[in-house]
């Protein structure tokens, strides 16, 4: 149901082609994918031979091998991993955006909440254990939700709880607040 395309180009959007901010844990990034957390991806070395070449680091916005390197890798690592493809647009893009941007933990942790908040006296079995762990069971407990019509409480739940993160996040760490405007900003916001 879901098309991932125009999510990843939302995702472009909001992520720009490069950063290396000091302040940022994960360092240097291309499209998002930050080198201390996938120092393995395969964009690297096209990033690391284009730094000497005029332009850069606006040419990666248009090199192919780049760009066909960060949509597999975003492919495969949060949306596949998700099944978004099952999805309504909604859903799926939410889903697809705070895995990138929250991790993949994260996000099945705040999916595994609300669909146990959802779950009102079992209505779709045993409540699942809030590990962060995307298995067989958290899928089954999110199809039996959206196909409860609850697809947009599932949406919006978990937004929510991206937003408290983001909010929290700055409480604890006044460094963080230089992004919180464009993280509730950009991500914060639940579209349908």
């Amino acid at each position: 149901m879901a098309n991932f395309a125009p999510e990843l180009a939302k995702l472009d959007g909001v992520e720009g082609v490069y950063d290396n901010d000091p302040d940022d844990a994960g360092g240097e990034t291309c499209f998002g994918i930050a080198r201390v957390f996938h120092p393995g991806w395969e964009g690297w070395p096209l990033v690391d031979a284009a730094r000497d070449k005029p332009g850069f680091p606006g040419i990666l916005e248009h090199d192919p091998g780049v760009l066909a390197a960060r949509a597999a890798f975003y492919k495969a690592e949060n949306w596949d991993r998700f099944a978004c493809d099952e999805w309504d647009q909604g859903l799926a893009g939410e889903i697809f955006e705070q895995a990138v941007n929250l991790g993949n933990g994260r996000v099945t942790e705040h999916l595994q909440r609300v669909c146990n908040a959802l779950n009102h006296k079992g209505r779709y079995g045993a409540d699942l254990v809030v590990d962060g762990a995307f298995g067989s069971n958290t899928l089954a407990a999110l199809r039996k939700v959206v196909a409860d019509k609850r697809s947009r409480a599932v949406q919006y739940g978990i937004n929510g709880l991206q937003c408290a993160h983001y909010v929290q996040l700055a409480e604890k760490n006044a460094v963080k607040r230089k992004w919180t405007g464009g993280w509730l900003a950009n991500r914060g916001g639940a579209t349908p």
